[in-house]
């Protein structure tokens, strides 16, 4: 592995580190706002009779649930709705950007700083509009709507159960718990579905990056996430091109599927394959520190060696440059 290689592997373990940090915010964000909904239907199913309470005969007779309950529920979960779509589009898009800043960050710390990285910064709309697009033959808005849907009816069906069971309403509130809580099956895929989404968005943003660069590369390569939960499909595609994965499609699970991210929870993403310096036109060994990079000296002409600058004093320094126009165009 030359330096060039080494250094675009320190910089995308720096970049999924943050774009983990940052999609554990919104996350955050989301469990909070199930936990809110979660307490809101309880305290009003407890608020019918008090904790001790409990459903009469003539409440199961008459399937006698409070109408303004029922409202409750449906407004609550409603509410919760709208919340997880604009939560997650807000993460899809802030996700997008990120990963495309710190993918032309990359390709500007590997390559001669006479070669300027081609960046389009698109406006908030437009990442928008890009994010929202179909996935794997639905909208996120649309998987989100089927749970939120299921949840609903999946309380009033446990309040169903509970009013048959002559239950109190702490434990009528104890159903809601188990559909909506913390670990529930619902909240799970609603957090697997935001984490999918996510990971696509980040690789929305690094490929619109390598698409505008593709003069500098030569193609990309598969980086899976190495550690114990990577699943082996995806462990055997790691460092492997998009050609190689095909040419192999007789032995990979996803049928030569080159799209990220794979499957649910999935965490693959691609490095780029840089064109060697030479191959760039620039006469400079390609073999030095992995926190240095490769400049022309002003004053002789000849090529020098550089620190690797930081992520966020390139951002500072080179990106309102680019957001302007600039880089490459």
């Amino acid at each position: 592995m030359n330096t060039q290689q080494q250094v675009i592997a320190k910089i995308m373990d720096q970049s999924q580190a943050a774009l983990r940090g940052s999609e554990d915010e919104y996350l955050d964000q989301l469990q909070a706002a199930y936990q809110a909904a979660q307490d809101a239907i309880a305290a009003r199913i407890v608020s019918r009779f008090g904790a001790a309470g409990s459903w009469t005969l003539d409440d199961v007779k008459a399937q006698k649930f409070d109408a303004q309950l029922l409202t409750h529920i449906d407004e609550t979960i409603g509410k919760l709705n709208q919340k997880t779509n604009l939560l997650l589009e807000n993460g899809m898009a802030d996700q997008y950007l990120q990963a495309q800043q710190w993918s032309s960050y990359m390709l500007d710390q590997v390559t001669p700083d006479t070669i300027n990285p081609k960046v389009t910064i698109l406006t908030d709309t437009a990442i928008r509009a890009l994010v929202n697009e179909r996935f794997q033959g639905a909208m996120f808005s649309e998987r989100i709507g089927l749970i939120t849907d299921g949840m609903a009816q999946d309380i009033k069906d446990g309040l169903l159960q509970s009013m048959i069971s002559g239950e109190t309403m702490g434990q009528a509130a104890d159903r809601v718990d188990a559909v909506i809580g913390d670990g529930s099956t619902w909240a799970n895929r609603a957090e697997m579905i935001a984490r999918t989404e996510i990971m696509r968005a980040q690789n929305l943003g690094r490929s619109a990056t390598y698409e505008q660069n593709a003069d500098l590369m030569d193609g990309t390569e598969w980086v899976a996430t190495g550690d114990d939960r990577v699943c082996p499909s995806c462990g055997g595609r790691d460092g492997k091109t998009d050609e190689e994965i095909q040419a192999g499609i007789e032995d990979d699970e996803f049928d030569g599927s080159i799209d990220t991210p794979l499957h649910p929870n999935c965490r693959c993403t691609k490095a780029p394959k840089l064109k060697s310096w030479r191959d760039l036109g620039v006469d400079m060994p390609e073999d030095w520190a992995d926190d240095a990079r490769g400049y022309r000296d002003e004053d002789t002409g000849k090529w020098r060696i550089a620190p690797v600058q930081n992520f966020d004093d390139w951002r500072q320094d080179k990106l309102p440059y680019l957001e302007q126009g600039g880089g490459g165009e």
